[in-house]
């Protein structure tokens, strides 16, 4: 069953006895080499038959192109060597992992997937929620009407992954629930099936570089405690947001066990990885230490059922910006925002007051507000008041009702 295609050749291949897989995949490098092409072989568990691609067109010198896409929960990751663009079913492969090594791929995969998602869907439809700790590549994106919030530091990351656990999530849940108790909707794709106005939107969480909320070893306390809070409401979104529209896409520069929580790869069942620089981070993301060894820079490996490959095409910062301008708003509503409208609404002065870890749960009113302050003053007494004892005033005269006896003539009744 040999098919010749624009990148090259594909075919099936029987394992006669004594050749095996695992034999044919030791010795591929040798294949490769002799033949002159990337070689892909995917193999499924107790069948004979190998589908093989033989790559001589590997199409690397391809251009971004804006891809129409039909549902805001789809996203596109990049193209095959043939040219055809790859998207992802988040309703089918909820949570997005990205692993590779420095300059391998990843930011511009997270471009390919921001860009052309807004520029298919309105911001009634689609939100996102931008969390950078480490660098700030994610900055382009912060005024599009889509970003509900880019958070560049620790602080304000848990600020808006609180916000997302306790408020979205919470309020989403509850429009769903009624549905569910009649078996009408178990999810937010059948709510927006049944609900023609008010649809609930898709929501991406996008991490860029995650691996720094794991590296905890020799950090303060402080520090240390913010950042379990963070991967803990991390884990509430990869377990239960999926259903509530909620979607996390993650990128990790070097995985290892260290610093990947194993709790998001198993929720993560769409996985990429693009160049990995040992074996031991090539088995961490892709549970094959040698999948990923031997690509260039913008190639990958993706899993949705099997593993296949792909290239992310060209694209630079002001293509970007040309295309993404119409969306653009730097006064555009955001969250930060609007939690501090909610502060101002108890009375308190919008600037102020400084945004708190705990605000989305929590709004401290003017009184409580007040007796803080107070309790900052120094050698401040607070006034109590006496119980239990009774105050006598000795400098008072003693209460004498009878009237005095004038002297002089005394009237005489009788008369």
């Amino acid at each position: 069953n040999i098919t010749f295609t624009e990148y090259g050749i594909k075919s099936d291949i029987y394992i006669v006895p004594p050749l095996t897989y695992d034999t044919l995949e030791k010795h591929i490098d040798m294949l490769q080499e002799n033949l002159n092409c990337l070689i892909i072989l995917n193999h499924t568990k107790a069948c004979k038959w190998i589908n093989a691609k033989f790559i001589y067109n590997e199409c690397n010198t391809k251009k971004f192109e804006l891809v129409p896409l039909k549902y805001p929960f789809q996203l596109y990751i990049g193209n095959d060597y043939s040219g055809c663009p790859i998207t992802v079913d988040l309703k089918d492969y909820p949570h997005l992992l990205i692993s590779g090594g420095t300059r391998s791929g990843k930011s511009k995969m997270e471009d390919c997937i921001i860009t052309t998602s807004v520029c298919n869907f309105k911001s009634d439809e689609l939100q996102l929620y931008l969390c950078q700790a480490a660098k700030s590549d994610l900055v382009l994106y912060e005024d599009l009407v889509h970003t509900r919030a880019f958070a560049d530091n620790l602080e304000k990351i848990k600020l808006v992954l609180n916000y997302i656990t306790n408020t979205v999530m919470t309020e989403r849940d509850k429009l769903i629930r009624p549905y569910r108790k009649k078996a009408l909707a178990d999810n937010y794709h059948d709510y927006n099936k049944l609900k023609k106005t008010q649809n609930i939107p898709t929501t991406l969480i996008i991490f860029d570089e995650m691996s720094s909320l794991y590296q905890v070893n020799g950090e303060g306390g402080d520090e240390k405690k913010l950042k379990q809070e963070i991967t803990e409401l991390i884990d509430r979104i990869a377990q239960y947001g999926a259903s509530l529209g909620c979607f996390l896409i993650s990128s990790v520069q070097r995985p290892t066990v260290n610093n990947l929580s194993s709790f998001v790869k198993s929720q993560s069942t769409s996985n990429v990885s693009f160049k990995q620089n040992n074996s031991k981070s090539a088995e961490v993301a892709t549970d094959n230490p040698s999948l990923p060894l031997g690509l260039k820079q913008r190639e990958f490996v993706y899993h949705l059922d099997n593993w296949e490959y792909g290239i992310v095409p060209w694209i630079n910062n002001k293509e970007i910006y040309e295309l993404i301008k119409p969306h653009l708003d730097s006064h555009h509503r955001n969250l930060f925002d609007d939690l501090k409208k909610m502060k101002s609404r108890n009375g308190i002065k919008k600037d102020k007051y400084p945004i708190t870890n705990n605000v989305g749960t929590h709004f401290e009113t003017a009184e409580e507000l007040l007796n803080k302050n107070i309790s900052k003053i120094n050698n401040f007494v607070p006034y109590e008041t006496h119980t239990g004892r009774k105050i006598i005033d000795k400098t008072k005269l003693s209460n004498i009702t009878n009237k005095p006896i004038k002297k002089g003539r005394i009237k005489d009744d009788n008369r």
